[in-house]
């Protein structure tokens, strides 16, 4: 015996095929919205570098959009020093830890690779960032140590605080 399908039929599946989507669709929006807050709790808020020192700098200023753990920018640390040829500026934690970034014009003939060997231990580089990172430890403190040069910048990266090379990574990719 063959099921008549009758309009009321199609409008039965139609029903359960809207309350399956729309089910769907309170699954994906939550999920959206949890992985949204996850985010927004990582992304540092935005720091807008001084304009003075942006201008007299003469090369782009980079400032990480995602720091690890509860670090911010502080938004007072920007400092413009060594004849208008470094940038520095400062990320605390709550108990005051802190991780220094230098930037610098890049310079034209400077052996990176020499300088990782001479000045860091440990060195590694860095796959799947933006520019070409390398990770280590000073070879005069033992501070952790980033180095991220881009086209046209040196950014290094220092600290005395407990981050691994994944933390330090998380700051070479929001670059």
């Amino acid at each position: 015996m063959d099921e008549e399908y009758t309009p009321k039929h199609w409008l039965r599946l139609s029903k359960a095929k809207l309350i399956s989507l729309i089910s769907l669709a309170i699954v994906l929006g939550s999920g959206v919205a949890v992985a949204s807050l996850l985010l927004a709790d990582k992304q540092a808020p935005k720091v807008i570098v001084p304009a003075a020192i942006t201008k007299e700098a003469g090369f782009a200023v980079h400032v990480p959009t995602v720091l690890p753990g509860n670090y911010t920018i502080d938004p007072d640390s920007f400092v413009l020093g060594e004849e208008n040829s470094v940038v520095s500026y400062r990320a605390k934690d709550a108990s005051g830890t802190s991780i220094i970034f230098t930037e610098q014009k890049r310079p034209a003939k400077f052996n990176f690779t020499t300088f990782y060997k001479q000045q860091m231990k440990d060195a590694i580089t860095l796959d799947g960032v933006p520019y070409t990172s390398v990770v280590g430890k000073s070879a005069i403190n033992d501070s952790q140590v980033l180095s991220v040069v881009t086209n046209d910048t040196w950014l290094l990266v220092t600290t005395e605080a407990p981050l691994s090379a994944g933390d330090l990574r998380v700051i070479a990719q929001s670059l």
